[in-house]
């Protein structure tokens, strides 16, 4: 079952609003004003303001199964990126672009694919509580998040909001 955008947005935690096209949504972590200072302060900021940077997704289900279909685009100097799916707290898998092959010390002038991306994951039987980090690095775009036909989803409410300030060190450079 594909989800729709009301259930991908009761599930998403840390963006702040959503654009919404026919292929896809793109997650915000910025205000429209807080988007425009950056793009009129600095062009490196205004990309980097784009990422999908602390924006998760978290849910609880039944599922077996999970389908994830992105397309990324670079908005930082470093070109990996990671989806990465916890079931339980445990991760059981990454849709990222690097774990194909073989990295030297210094990766960070490597230059890896962006694009289009896509994956299918095994959560395993029963309820379970998922959590698909979003790249720290990249401009996200969610085409397809898809479970288990008639599987049950339910958003986590957490009881807490934090706001966090900071750079490099912060959003986690070079993780």
């Amino acid at each position: 079952m594909e989800l729709t955008f009301e259930q991908i947005q009761s599930i998403t935690c840390g963006a702040v609003r959503y654009t919404v096209e026919s292929d896809g949504i793109t997650f915000h972590r910025f205000t429209q004003a807080q988007h425009e200072m950056y793009e009129k302060l600095d062009a490196a900021f205004f990309d980097k303001s784009k990422t999908s940077s602390g924006v998760k997704l978290c849910f609880r289900t039944d599922s077996r199964m999970l389908y994830l279909d992105t397309t990324v685009r670079n908005a930082r100097s470093r070109t990996y990126f990671s989806f990465d799916v916890l079931v339980n707290d445990t991760l059981v898998g990454c849709l990222d672009n690097f774990s194909d092959r073989e990295i030297p010390r210094d990766y960070s002038e490597i230059v890896f694919p962006v694009g289009r991306f896509g994956k299918t994951f095994n959560l395993g039987t029963g309820m379970k509580t998922v959590t698909i980090h979003l790249p720290w690095n990249k401009i996200t775009k969610l085409h397809k998040l898809c479970l288990s036909d008639d599987a049950v989803i339910e958003p986590i409410k957490f009881e807490k909001k934090m706001l966090v300030f900071g750079d490099s060190i912060t959003v986690g450079f070079d993780c």
